[in-house]
């Protein structure tokens, strides 16, 4: 039995949703009597390596040009995590914790495709093919009976050649280009034609004369995941007369041919349109060649399927997938969702809603809380850029995403809100299928982030849950965020510390026992609900040596290995993470170990006073060493005849004076040390060969003009 993983995991939607009660009595102009406005300052400390992609333009995203793999940056080259980011990732943490709505999720519809289930099988065993276009009264598909089978090489033949067949033989399928419907077509159009295709892209995509046809009808072809060969030492080959194995051939070899007579046209409604457009969102085949003919006037050839004579679906190949009847919306519980656009009447906000605002078309409210770019401290230098490739299951894969393993079609709640367990190390192990490949260049652990955030008439409860949400109740040297890309492979978790208020009141104790009081008088010994407790054993992060645990399923052609597969025909579904771990986690009241304003503030006192003793000490230090550093003099190496020895003394005397010997410390020095260190390198390198040793192997030539070339940073002919 395969256990189900994954590198994420859910919170489990609480029982209830807590509404406030004071929702309808918020103001941008009058305050509340317990009203508090003003300003959070905190610091940002990344865990692990960082990545926030820059802004750019879609171009930059094709091209993947430095500006597309940068971090997020000013003009002026200063990095920073944009307010957005930061906003997002807290707000996510504040509606789990107040027992909030599930507004940011998409209504996506899934399609199903699942050759193992039943109810697909014998429904596709009806489907049918014909032609899509748009007309004056909208989509419509003229019918055509059912498709027949055909090879390609019978195609090949009607061209006059073997190119299809060389090309699904040939090919590797690695690079996606080559799986598409659109190439195949392409190579016609070459043929037909007699041209390279290659300079006339946009002629081909809105040519018609892109299909074969004969007195039958018109030949249609769909994508190629692999190649076409014969397997000698196939698992299960055939078996000729004599008894000996024949082996088999593997990959796809059959094509469609539509009938030439149209017997009939089905209206396509709206809501099974959009399902199709939904489900085919990723498809390169429809974004880049079918709907620009479709929207540009052309038919494309669909199959479907009719129940009761109404068009149930349609899809681009004979094995298409149609939409589960459950969407994301209809697995969500009522009460944690908003109602329709129109219906105002029955809106009612959580407590993130009052706090951060919402936007609908017709009504509005402006947020309390404005989160500012957090601007990394001092010099930072980007690493090395890496490469991933981007992988998740789909939501479509149900065992992960629906509560109980139950499929969409039966979906009574999906699973909770999708989290990444934080991780301790982050560790980029390339799984996954998918090869949409992203390029960072990401900031170093340790990088530290300035964040400021400003609020205006905010009610001690509120305030308190924004202090909860940024601490994680008070937890906040145990419990991590997580921002930006690389989630599954640990990157991006940061901690929040020096959380500083800006004005004169009550303690931040004060304020999350307040927003605590509140939750634990609707929500009953709310510290300890499931909910809670998975979201800050999460944050806490997966326990060394259990990282495996936390990795993506396995897909493979073989069906033995396909983890996918194995855990759809176990029935199988995801396990809370508290219990992969086996770890509880206990979440304590404030009440335990409240501090108040007055400790507040005199622990503050305490340790800026402690900052300030060693803020002294190392300025006294430092200028010690500057004074040390000025009066240096390297005039000896004039009568230095050994590099090494000559170089070692340098390094000595600058480490002694707090420096390392590097270009930043070389172009502080005073002119007359600079010249006695590049007079002393050009006398050493004016040396025979002999001079350095090379006839022993001790490489001490090479040593030194690595060493020069560090320090002086430039070409060592040159001196």
């Amino acid at each position: 039995m395969a256990m189900i993983k994954a590198p994420f995991n859910f919170v489990p939607l609480s029982d209830k949703v807590f509404f406030p009660d004071w929702a309808d009595k918020i103001s941008q102009d009058i305050p509340f009597e317990d009203g508090v406005s003003g300003t959070i300052e905190l610091k940002i400390t990344a865990q692990t390596p960082i990545f926030v992609r820059n802004g750019h333009t879609p171009k930059d995203a094709e091209d993947k040009n430095n500006k597309y793999s940068s971090f997020s940056k000013t003009s002026d080259n200063q990095y920073f995590i944009p307010a957005t980011s930061i906003k997002g990732s807290i707000r996510n943490v504040l509606e789990i914790m107040s027992f909030g709505k599930m507004t940011q999720v998409d209504n996506a519809s899934f399609g199903k495709r699942d050759l193992d289930d039943k109810s697909y099988t014998s429904l596709l065993r009806k489907v049918k093919c014909g032609w899509l276009s748009l007309t004056d009264d909208g989509f419509v598909i003229e019918d055509h009976g059912t498709p027949k089978r055909i090879s390609i090489k019978d195609i090949d033949k009607e061209l006059g050649g073997d190119r299809l067949f060389k090309f699904i033989s040939d090919s590797d399928f690695k690079k996606d280009y080559d799986k598409l419907a659109r190439k195949k077509y392409e190579i016609i159009y070459e043929i037909k034609n007699k041209i390279s295709q290659k300079n006339d892209y946009e002629r081909f995509v809105f040519s018609e004369d892109y299909l074969l046809s004969n007195n039958e009808g018109t030949y249609v072809l769909t994508g190629q995941t692999s190649k076409r060969y014969y397997d000698a030492e196939a698992t299960k080959p055939k078996v000729g007369k004599d008894g000996k194995k024949i082996g088999c051939w593997k990959g796809k070899e059959k094509e469609f041919l539509f009938p030439n007579k149209c017997i009939g046209t089905i209206p396509v409604d709206d809501v099974v349109f959009k399902a199709f457009e939904t489900i085919h969102k990723d498809s390169e085949d429809y974004y880049s060649f079918w709907k620009k003919k479709l929207y540009h006037g052309q038919r494309i050839p669909v199959f479907f399927v009719l129940e009761n004579n109404k068009l149930h679906s349609f899809g681009l190949t004979g094995l298409y997938k149609y939409p589960y009847s459950k969407s994301v919306h209809d697995a969500i519980p009522n009460e944690f969702k908003n109602p329709e656009r129109s219906n105002k009447e029955n809106f009612k906000m959580d407590l993130a809603e009052c706090m951060f605002g919402f936007a609908f078309s017709d009504y509005a409210l402006r947020g309390r809380v404005h989160f500012g770019n957090a601007f990394a401290q001092g010099q930072t230098v980007p690493m090395q850029n890496k490469t991933f490739v981007s992988a998740t299951p789909h939501p479509s894969f149900y065992p992960l995403y629906v509560k109980d393993g139950h499929n969409w079609d039966n979906a009574n709640c999906i699973a909770g809100r999708k989290r990444y367990p934080i991780r301790k190390q982050a560790n980029y192990n390339n799984e996954g299928t998918d090869n949409m490949e992203q390029t960072c260049s990401m900031l170093n652990k340790g990088t530290i982030f300035n964040e400021k955030i400003v609020f205006h008439n905010l009610k001690a409860i509120e305030l308190g849950a924004l202090l909860s949400a940024l601490t994680f109740h008070k937890n906040q040297d145990e419990c991590f965020h997580s921002i930006g890309f690389g989630k599954p492979y640990g990157y991006g978790s940061v901690k929040i510390s020096n959380i500083e208020l800006s004005f004169v009141g009550n303690s931040k104790d004060y304020y999350m026992l307040e927003f605590e009081n509140e939750m634990e008088k609707h929500i009953p010994n709310w510290k300890n609900t499931n909910t809670i407790k998975e979201l800050f054993n999460m944050a806490q992060g997966i326990p060394n040596g259990q990282e495996q645990k936390f990795s993506y399923l396995r897909m493979s052609n073989n069906r033995e290995d396909n983890e996918f597969l194995l855990v759809k025909n176990n029935r199988e579904h995801l396990e809370s993470f508290s219990k992969i771990v086996q770890r509880d986690c206990d979440v304590h009241s404030i009440n335990d170990n409240f501090v108040s304003f007055e400790d507040e503030q005199k622990a503050k006192r305490e340790q800026e006073a402690k900052l300030a003793e060693i803020k002294k000490k190392e300025t006294e230090e430092l200028q010690k060493r500057e004074a040390q550093f000025a009066s240096l003099d390297f005039s000896f190496l004039a009568n230095e005849t050994r590099f090494k020895v000559g170089w070692i003394r340098l390094e000595k005397k600058l480490k002694d004076s707090g420096k390392e010997f590097d270009n930043e410390t070389f172009l502080q020095l005073s002119y007359n040390n600079q010249v006695s260190i590049v007079e002393f390198c050009k006398k050493m390198f004016e040396r025979k060969d002999s001079k350095w040793g090379n006839k022993n192997n001790d490489y001490a030539k090479e040593y030194a003009e690595k060493e020069v070339k560090r320090v002086l940073v430039r070409n060592i002919h040159e001196l």
